[in-house]
């Protein structure tokens, strides 16, 4: 235990991670200037009439007034100091609550990309990221303890191998679904054979080959390969296979990245001025906190397993456990009737006159969400 402790608080180098701030900063960026290039506030939030909130959180409401564009402008300006490295702790907090508290507003808003990037910014409020590239001078310094980068590596190494682990089940192995719903294929050819079992040993071993420095170039390689593939095959994953590749910095050495600032006069000069750090102490709060996260990441994405039957099919814990591509259904027609009891009468109803064309795709993967709108529909007539 003492071993594993004196790794955790090992110096490694600051800028590794300060460039990965930078990165997220800008995919940050383009994420809220995409929700507000196709109005989401409007379109996705004020024009249906109903929303589906996850269970346990019913409490979190649309701000009133104009509450929710002040919201968006917080959002907007916290992703640009997160980028410039100012006031980080503080930026990213309100990244964190501000992002989520959007994203749980109605479940026709998930996508795991999304997920991840909440889990991001809650780990940039617990880390020191502005500690190199970044316009908060007192902040810099030259190392940072070894679990700061760690933390990082381990969120992106659980999403590869959960959603490996989610893929061993028979519809994928055996019947090829529903990858060949996806690529519309008619057989199984030999690219459905590379995309069904490729996929499942590359998400399941990637991880492990980017932290052993002899494979990592070939995970690397792979994951670029993985990745350019996913963003041509899938149309709704958006900026997430481009942020997974630039994520693979995190398991560069940290050193060749202060290499390369010592090039420059300004990195010379900060390197005779820098203090060596031989060990750090991690607050004990902090431990706990930390320990909490990591736990919570590894169990939830079974709770599945409380479930009876074959959540693939019935949609239950698909969410938050990065059960990617494994549930997908082609909506070819989708019609709703209403029985009046007292005439006798059979009304088709058109959905679209209440939610909007994201909450009814939604629809289709959770039965509870076609439920939850059935009863709206019961009592607002």
């Amino acid at each position: 235990m003492q071993s594993l402790v004196t790794r955790l608080n090992k110096p490694v180098k600051s800028g590794l991670l300060g460039l990965f701030r930078i990165f997220f900063g800008l995919c940050l960026v383009y994420e809220l200037w995409y929700y507000t290039d196709i109005d989401l506030l409007n379109m996705g939030l004020r024009q249906p009439v109903m929303l589906f909130p996850y269970q346990g959180f019913e409490w979190v409401q649309k701000l009133p007034g104009k509450g929710m564009e002040v919201l968006m402008f917080l959002l907007i300006l916290s992703a640009v100091c997160i980028t410039i490295g100012w006031m980080l702790r503080i930026a990213a907090t309100v990244f964190f609550i501000g992002f989520a508290w959007i994203f749980l507003l109605d479940k026709g808003l998930y996508n795991n990309h999304l997920y991840l990037f909440i889990l991001m910014g809650f780990l940039l409020t617990i880390t020191d990221s502005d500690a190199a590239f970044s316009v908060s001078k007192k902040r810099h310094r030259e190392t940072l303890p070894a679990w700061q980068l760690m933390i990082f590596q381990f969120q992106l190494i659980l999403v590869y191998f959960y959603g490996g682990l989610a893929k061993i089940n028979p519809d994928w192995l055996y019947n090829f679904q529903p990858v060949m719903a996806l690529t519309e294929g008619q057989s199984k050819t030999l690219g459905l054979y590379i995309l069904v079992y490729g996929g499942l040993v590359f998400d399941l071993m990637v991880g492990f080959l980017l932290l052993w420095k002899p494979t990592r170039i070939y995970a690397m390689i792979a994951a670029l390969i993985f990745n350019i593939t996913n963003s041509i095959i899938f149309n709704d994953i958006g900026v997430f296979p481009f942020f997974m590749i630039g994520s693979l910095m995190l398991f560069t050495d940290p050193d060749n990245v202060t290499k390369w600032m010592n090039r420059s006069p300004a990195g010379k000069k900060a390197k005779h001025q820098a203090k060596s750090i031989e060990v750090y102490t991690t607050p004990k709060p902090l431990v706990i906190l930390i320990g909490v996260y990591i736990v919570f990441q590894l169990l939830f994405p079974f709770r599945y397993l409380l479930y009876k039957g074959d959540v693939d099919w019935y949609g239950e814990a698909q969410r938050f456990s990065w059960r990617m591509k494994i549930q997908t259904r082609d909506l070819i027609e989708f019609k709703l009737t209403v029985l009046d009891y007292k005439t006798k009468q059979i009304m088709e109803l058109n959905p679209g006159q209440y939610i909007t064309t994201a909450q009814i795709l939604a629809l289709r993967q959770d039965p509870q969400m076609v439920l939850d709108f059935a009863k709206y529909i019961e009592k607002d007539a």
